[in-house]
């Protein structure tokens, strides 16, 4: 089944590096849930930028600390999904945190879209019960970064959907 996390607040300013941070919360996601969704393991990962892309990741979080699940760096054009091998079993972590890194060239802000703006996408494929999806949703307010110097930092709470997966006959 699948997982989308999507970060649609993007607003990297002109000339600047900048990344975009979405935390997702598990445990409040599957708090109504029937089923036991902690059971569930991620066997593929597909991001999706455009040309300003430098990075993205999947983090998986837990108490006893934060696992990078996924990770890549290519470029646009380039092959980026990949199968994870061992699948990665998220059996313990309470939290997700998915991001995306940019690297503006432009003489504008560069927003979420289509043609010369951005995305900021992530699709993995799971095993489980439901099919999920989420993100940072609104458009309207990337929020305050913080500036190290080099880098905008960007982070925001994300929301999370969990919709039954189809059960086959």
């Amino acid at each position: 089944t699948p997982l989308r996390l999507t970060y649609s607040a993007l607003n990297i300013p002109a000339g600047r590096r900048a990344d975009f941070t979405g935390r997702c919360d598990l445990r409040s996601a599957w708090s109504g849930l029937r089923q036991d969704p902690f059971r569930m393991r991620l066997y593929y990962a597909l991001p999706h930028y455009h040309d300003l892309g430098r990075k993205i990741e999947i983090v998986a979080g837990r108490a006893s600390g934060d696992t990078t699940v996924f990770s890549t760096m290519s470029a646009i054009g380039e092959p980026a999904g990949k199968a994870l091998t061992p699948a990665f079993d998220l059996t313990g972590f309470d939290r997700l945190r998915f991001s995306c890194t940019f690297q503006s060239d432009r003489t504008r802000t560069v927003r979420w879209g289509v043609g010369d703006q951005e995305m900021c996408v992530m699709l993995a494929f799971i095993d489980g019960q439901f099919n999920w999806g989420g993100g940072v949703l609104h458009r309207n307010n990337p929020g305050t970064p913080v500036d190290d110097g080099t880098t905008l930092h960007y982070t925001q709470p994300c929301e999370l959907y969990a919709l039954p997966a189809h059960q086959g006959q």
